[in-house]
């Protein structure tokens, strides 16, 4: 079945996933397909008959996988292969990374890398290759409806400087780096600077927004242990499109992505006190600050957003495309 990717023509979407939270990748990627007019059908991935996916996608145009829970790996290929036969394009949508982490064994034995198109933000073009996997680099997106403008809030948010992720940080390769990190800020900012979230309670929706727009400086990080290239987590365009300000490590290729002091701004990769500079320097320059977030609020719902990710992954698959 040929798949519609232009403005106009829908496409049906048979999506499985983790669709029990409110707010994750899948749920917000469905959202974005529906808004762009196409239909998504979706499918509780640990809840799911695999031997029965072919019949369920029969008259689907494409099938899009994000993975959370292991799966029946005879099933899911038997199933694969009957999607592949009947001409329904497959596609696995990821926005973490495995070369370089204790799971990346996982890209050689697992289904969810036997899909005809798998994407991620980490741009290992050789191993890719080398695993047999036909693997497209996309970097992540953000959902357009949860980036405001909202109001700022200093009453529920009276931090100047934030940092916004987990902490202790459970990978062991990349937990010192992010301890390091804040505790540098913490010395220079004192009660000037928290941790969210706090007692492990989650930001999310709206109050994700509202925070952004009240912080004056947002610290970010990514894992990046191993050296990958040009990968970042979906903090940098979640951030910067709910118009927060973030100061993230330069990283291989983001700066062909997102420039320095026009989106955001950048530290040489452990170079915490340049970190810090910068954060000095957007507290002591609002209006130059201001700039920054309004710029990189623009860039993101120009270019990364869930709709601009989807009407690519539409397209490449619709086109046949060795990616």
């Amino acid at each position: 079945m040929a798949l519609s990717s232009g403005a106009g023509s829908a496409s049906t979407v048979v999506y499985v996933g983790n669709f029990t939270r409110s707010h994750c990748t899948e749920v917000h990627v469905s959202a974005s397909l529906e808004e762009l007019g196409h239909t998504v059908v979706r499918l509780q991935e640990n809840e799911l008959d695999w031997p029965r996916l072919p019949e369920i996608a029969a008259v689907a145009d494409l099938v899009l996988w994000t993975r959370t829970w292991p799966v029946d790996a005879v099933a899911a290929v038997d199933a694969l292969g009957k999607l592949r036969a009947a001409g329904v394009p497959t596609v696995s949508y990821h926005l973490d990374r495995w070369w370089g982490l204790q799971r990346e064994h996982e890209v050689h034995s697992e289904p969810f890398f036997r899909t005809d198109l798998v994407i991620t933000p980490d741009d290992q073009a050789a191993k890719w290759a080398a695993a047999g996997v036909n693997h497209r680099w996309m970097p992540p997106g953000v959902y357009d409806a949860e980036c405001g403008p909202v109001a700022p809030n200093p009453r529920r948010w009276p931090w100047p400087v934030v940092f916004v992720g987990s902490y202790p940080y459970p990978h062991p390769g990349w937990a010192p780096y992010r301890h390091d990190l804040i505790s540098t800020f913490r010395r220079r900012f004192g009660r000037d600077f928290q941790v969210l979230p706090r007692r492990g309670q989650p930001i999310r929706g709206r109050d994700h927004q509202e925070l952004y727009a009240t912080a004056k400086v947002v610290v970010g990080d990514s894992c990046l242990v191993g050296t990958p290239a040009r990968y970042w987590s979906d903090r940098i365009p979640e951030t910067l499109g709910r118009g927060g300000l973030l100061i993230h490590p330069d990283v291989t290729g983001l700066d062909d992505w997102y420039v320095n002091g026009q989106d955001l701004l950048t530290y040489p990769l452990g170079d915490f006190e340049q970190a810090v500079k910068q954060a000095e320097w957007a507290l002591a320059n609002p209006a130059g600050a201001r700039q920054i977030r309004d710029h990189g609020r623009a860039t993101v719902l120009a270019r990364d957003t869930y709709a601009h990710r989807m009407t690519a992954v539409l397209a490449a698959v619709g086109s046949k495309a060795a990616v």
